[in-house]
């Protein structure tokens, strides 16, 4: 029961990871097309690399357990990995937040910004949706649920 949890978790977190590069290449392909002030345009470009790079951190952690996975890897250090990627993802989803609520109050002195906020609120909440998927899982796990 508890191998089927874990493969659960682990495809939650790659599905997780595959909508960090589907969220933030769509902003990144979309910015361009908006009018939006430099410093917002420069928080949101960075928010969005760093994404990217989450993503392949947790990829790079997945392949590595995959690796270790003929050696023994334990339960134990399997959900060790799993609740670290979910650290990262919710360290981006925070820098995110801070993205999106400096958009949603420009936004309402600034007709032109909601399109950003728009687009970047919705896209934050894609990888919600897919952390908070991830983040049950894995807590299930954790408790044996």
């Amino acid at each position: 029961m508890v191998d089927f949890a874990i493969e659960l978790a682990l495809s939650a977190i790659h599905d997780c990871a595959s909508i960090l590069l589907e969220s933030a290449s769509y902003i990144l392909a979309e910015l361009p097309k908006i009018t939006i002030s430099e410093p917002f345009r420069l928080q949101i470009l960075d928010r969005c690399h760093s994404a990217l790079g989450t993503r392949h951190d947790i990829l790079s952690v997945l392949d590595e357990m995959d690796d270790r996975a003929g050696s023994g890897l334990t339960s134990i250090e399997i959900l060790v990995d799993m609740k670290r990627i979910l650290a990262w993802i919710q360290d981006d989803l925070l820098a995110f937040h801070q993205v999106v609520k400096a958009l949603e109050i420009k936004s309402s002195q600034d007709p032109e910004v909601s399109t950003a906020y728009i687009l970047v609120a919705e896209s934050v909440t894609n990888i919600l949706n897919a952390y908070d998927r991830a983040r049950s899982l894995v807590d299930s796990v954790s408790t044996g649920e």
